[in-house]
This record gives structure tokens, C-alpha cells and sequence, in this order.
């Protein structure tokens, strides 16, 4: 982590850390050139810290989704040793496309789900008090969060 990298205490502590740095490099308030990537980057860090923060602070009896980082890793690991997928990672969600058809069954046993207003297979974290919202497009995503893409050649793994 670039800007969220200390140990914080609570999710509060996280927040305010976080709104220092909204404040500081928000593109309507900070005369960097790159302000833009700097808070895709901001956003990114924060969805995952919150998650890892806020699972510290909940009891033993809540649901507590843990994902990142070597549940994450495995995920991505054997995303790459299908052939022929196309995957993309936004923010603390996994999407893959491409010949997915018949990677169907392992998709499915990864736990990824199926969208078909965008023919893509997906996985994400959440907490416990996610509640649906209006669908936002890829493109949204992608602008929000940042997104980085890789291929599957059917035989790879992350180091």
C-alpha cells in the first residue's frame, strides 16, 4: 500500500487518514498533474484496508469475508491456469471474460457468478452491510477504481 500504509487502530482512525488524503489529493483541490491516478489509487487502497480494519473490530460469530491476500492470490492462481480468459480486476472485484464457457463448472466452483448484461463472470467482497444498488457500468468502474488486466494462458501463477 502506497498511501494508506500504516497499522491503524479502528475504522475511524482509517477514515480520517483517508478524508486527509481526499483533501490533499482530490483533483478539484490538488495542482498535480497525476491527482486523477493518485486518487484511483487512494479508492483502491482504502476498499481493501476498510475490509481488513473492520474484519479486526467484528466478534468471532459475524461473517467476516477474508479474501485478500492469499485467498486473493490462490483465486488469481487458478484463474491463470484456464485457457483463454480474460481477467480484470477492479478494486476488490474479480471479472473474467473471454472463453469462459468452458471453464463454466470451475467458475462456478470458485464461487464466481454470472452477469449477463455484460457476459463476464464475477467475484467480490463484501461486508455484511452491503445492500444491492443500481447497476454502475464497467466503464464507471474502471474510472472509479483503476483496473488492471491480465490473461490467462492456461498455465501461469502470480509469484
Amino acid at each position: 500500500m502506497k498511501y494508506l500504509n500504516k497499522e491503524y487502530k479502528n475504522v475511524e482512525e482509517l477514515k480520517q487518514h483517508f478524508l486527509k488524503l481526499v483533501k490533499q489529493y482530490h483533483p478539484d483541490i490538488s495542482k498535480e498533474a497525476n491527482a486523477t491516478e493518485i486518487m484511483k489509487i487512494i479508492n483502491n487502497e482504502y476498499e481493501i484496508m476498510i475490509k481488513l480494519v473492520g474484519a479486526k473490530e467484528k466478534t468471532k460469530d459475524s461473517k467476516v469475508y477474508t479474501e485478500i491476500p492469499k485467498e486473493f492470490t490462490d483465486l488469481i492462481n487458478n484463474l491463470m491456469k484456464m485457457e483463454g480468459l480474460d481477467i480484470e480486476i477492479i478494486g476488490t472485484w474479480v471479472w473474467v471474460g473471454g472463453n469462459t464457457y468452458a471453464n463454466k463448472e470451475e467458475l462456478k466452483a470458485l464461487g464466481f457468478r454470472y452477469q449477463r448484461k455484460t457476459k463476464k463472470w464475477y467475484k467480490g467482497q463484501f461486508d455484511d452491510n452491503y445492500k444491492r444498488k443500481r447497476a454502475t457500468s464497467m466503464e464507471y468502474k474502471r474510472e472509479k477504481y483503476g483496473s488492471i488486466g491480465m490473461k490467462s494462458e492456461g498455465i501461469g501463477q502470480l509469484a
